[in-house]
Formats: C-alpha cells, sequence, structure tokens
C-alpha cells in the first residue's frame, strides 16, 4: 500500500531530485541509509547515519538531509485520492458503460479508463471484475462505490458552503408508481411544520431510471417499489406482501380465463399478475387497461375483474382477498427510500423518516387508514 519510491527534493550537494533506493550514490561523506520495516501495517523509517570523513562544517548539511528524508518519506506513505477518480467511478457504475461515463464527464473513453486504472493503482485492488462481462463490480469495488458517494457528497456540500442557502427550494421526488403517493401527502404537512419554505414536485418513472436521476443529482428523493433487494445505500425499506383483490361483492371462485385489469404491460403489478398465472398454467385475459389506477379500483370493485395489490392497503381501498386456493401466490415486494447526498442531506433525511412514518402509521391505525381523506389520495394517481 506504500510506495517503495519516493521522489524526494533535496538542496544538498546540487541533488535536486533523490530516488530513495539510491541513496548509496550521494558522496561518501554524505552517506545516509534508509530502512523500512512493517510494511504496509504501518511503515516504521529506521534512519542510521554512516558518518565518514564527514568535514566538521558538512555535519549540519548531514542532520538536514537526513531530516528531509525522513519527513518527506512520512508524507509520501500518506495516499490522497483524487476526487475525480471517485467521480469517474460513480459515473461508470451508474452508466454501467465506459463510454457513456466518458460522454457524461465530457471526456474521451480512454481518459476514463486510465482513471479507474490509476484508482486501482492507488487501491492495490480492482473494482471491476475482469471474469465478468460489461461493468460488474468486486466486493472491494461496490465498498468503494459506497464510500465515494459520500466524499463526493462531502466536497459538493463543502463547494456549497459559501452559496446563499435557497428561501424555497423546490424538492424533486420520484416514485416508482402510485402504491406511495397515498403517504405523500400527511408526509409533506408533517414535514412541513419542522422545515417550513419547502415546495415539492413529483414525477413517476421506472426505478431504473429514478435511481440513476438520483444519482445525477437531478432527484433528491426516491421511492422504489420493486421485486429487488434494497440497494446498499436505501435509508429504508420493507417488504410488502402482494395479494390477489375482488370486489366485495364478487365471487371468490375464479374461473379461467382469468379477467385481469391493468395499466399495461409496463405496469408491474401487471407483470406480476402474468409471470405467476403463466407459471401456474393459468389461461387469462386482459378486461381493461387504463393509465391510472383509480378506474381500475372501481372496475374491481364492481366485479369486472381481479388484479395484485398491497394487502396492508385493502381495507382502505374496500376490497376483498380471494381466497381461491387455485390462483398462484404472488411474490413480496420491497418498498424502498433513497435519499440523494448532495445538496441538504439533513432536510431530506427528514422527510425520508416522515414518509417512511406515516407509513407505519396506516399499518398500525385503522382509523388512519380509513379516513376520507387517504382514501382520496389512495385513488388519486398520477
Amino acid at each position: 500500500m506504500y510506495p517503495r519510491t519516493a521522489r524526494l527534493q533535496c538542496a544538498i550537494a546540487g541533488y535536486k531530485r533523490l530516488d530513495v533506493r539510491n541513496i548509496g550514490k550521494l558522496p561518501q561523506h554524505y552517506q545516509v541509509h534508509v530502512s523500512e520495516s512493517r510494511v504496509p501495517a504501518g511503515p516504521t523509517i529506521d534512519k542510521t547515519v554512516k558518518r565518514s570523513k564527514i568535514p566538521p562544517h558538512r555535519k549540519f548539511n548531514l542532520i538536514n538531509l537526513a531530516g528531509r528524508l525522513w519527513h518527506a518519506l512520512s508524507y509520501h506513505c500518506m495516499i490522497n485520492i483524487p476526487t475525480e477518480l471517485l467521480r469517474t467511478l460513480v459515473a461508470v457504475v451508474d452508466n454501467k458503460s465506459f463510454t457513456k461515463a466518458a460522454h457524461a464527464l465530457g471526456i474521451t473513453q480512454p481518459a476514463v479508463s486510465a482513471q479507474i486504472k490509476r484508482l486501482q493503482t492507488l487501491l492495490d485492488a480492482d473494482v471491476f471484475d475482469k471474469n465478468e462481462a460489461g461493468v460488474v463490480l468486486t466486493e472491494v469495488g461496490d465498498a468503494v462505490v459506497t464510500y465515494a458517494r459520500r466524499m463526493l457528497s462531502l466536497n459538493d456540500q463543502i463547494l456549497q458552503v459559501a452559496a446563499p442557502p435557497p428561501v424555497a427550494r423546490r424538492l424533486r421526488i420520484g416514485v416508482t408508481s402510485d402504491y406511495f403517493t397515498p403517504y405523500l401527502g400527511f408526509a409533506f404537512v408533517n414535514f412541513l411544520t419542522a422545515w417550513p419554505h419547502r415546495k415539492f414536485h413529483v414525477t413517476v418513472g421506472t426505478c431504473s431510471q429514478l435511481l440513476h436521476d438520483l444519482r445525477a443529482g437531478e432527484l433528491d428523493l426516491v421511492g422504489a417499489l420493486t421485486t429487488d433487494k434494497p440497494a446498499r445505500d436505501a435509508r429504508h425499506h420493507w417488504t410488502e406482501e402482494m395479494v390477489w383483490v375482488r370486489g366485495p361483492t364478487a365471487s371468490d371462485a375464479v374461473d379461467d380465463p382469468v379477467s385481469l385489469v391493468s395499466r399495461g404491460e409496463h405496469w408491474m403489478n401487471h407483470c406480476l399478475a402474468i409471470n405467476a398465472l403463466e407459471k401456474a398454467g393459468r389461461s387469462y385475459e386482459i378486461v381493461l387497461t387504463a393509465p391510472t389506477i383509480v378506474p381500475l379500483l372501481s372496475a374491481v370493485r364492481n366485479g369486472l375483474g381481479i388484479m395484485p395489490f398491497v394487502r396492508r392497503r385493502i381495507d382502505a381501498v374496500d376490497l376483498a382477498i380471494c381466497s381461491d386456493r387455485s390462483l398462484p401466490k404472488l411474490p413480496d415486494l420491497v418498498a424502498s427510500i433513497y435519499v440523494s447526498e448532495v445538496g441538504e442531506t439533513d432536510v431530506l433525511n427528514a422527510l425520508a423518516d416522515e414518509i417512511a412514518l406515516v407509513k407505519g402509521r396506516s399499518a398500525v391505525d385503522p382509523l388512519f387508514s380509513r379516513q376520507t381523506r387517504f382514501r382520496e389520495l389512495v385513488e388519486s394517481d398520477e
């Protein structure tokens, strides 16, 4: 981990640049021996000055040279990682491509490769798995990326210290579906009591796109509901049980073909339903496709069809669980909240905590989940 060779600046006997391994090439009356031990746990420099035919007026120069060597070696043993190398690494990971990272950073692809190589040299470890196709992090690389995001966040915060604080900053929030929308209204109101003068802008997108925008600084907070495990930097995450739901007066038996209502093939609940039915060998048909959740809820209530739904939210929308054992079990989903590490992290963490708190209240407080206002929020999809 520590460099064996250090270039030292010495103004002694005309030696402007001195290689530590070539100390012995000094004139006889300047012979200095430097050895290292306990590397890499921590270098202990043993200075042994061999005095041979040293004129008295040269002794001061010899001591000066030894001191310079000691401080220079100690300085060079401390490795500092330039932030541009970390920013390049994060760009490659987020874009999953060296070429796309180069385009995003405004540099050439060879420059990106050179910076990654330099970073690996400083770390003395590979950050990408050479045996895998594409951009795949090693275990060390995964940890480095996590710490790199924190360091870059601190770097950006330092640069913002001199900038005037915004009077009423708009917080940009991205969610993957209508799952989070019932919680946002309550969370915003509670959040503003502690953090006034804030505005909110909510957008909807896919999990990968929203997380990319979060890493790029285009979003401040992301709420994602996916089948994947949460990333390491998720501030909050929990599991949601998914069930088949029908109207409260509809028949519990579900015959083939299974009648489904959906928001389209890109809707995650649509994919869950189709995959589960096909694996179970059940036939199905899409009887209604609508752009928002509101007409789907109405259709299910009136017995037009069924659809996957979050179990904890059934009471809030007057639906019933299908108990037909012929229907396949649906996989659980993972809800996660991610916060940008750039900007007012304390403010964003407080908002993320408030959303998670509201979600928790809706799960344990029946009165909360049955309020008219909450029901309207459930049905108010983007």
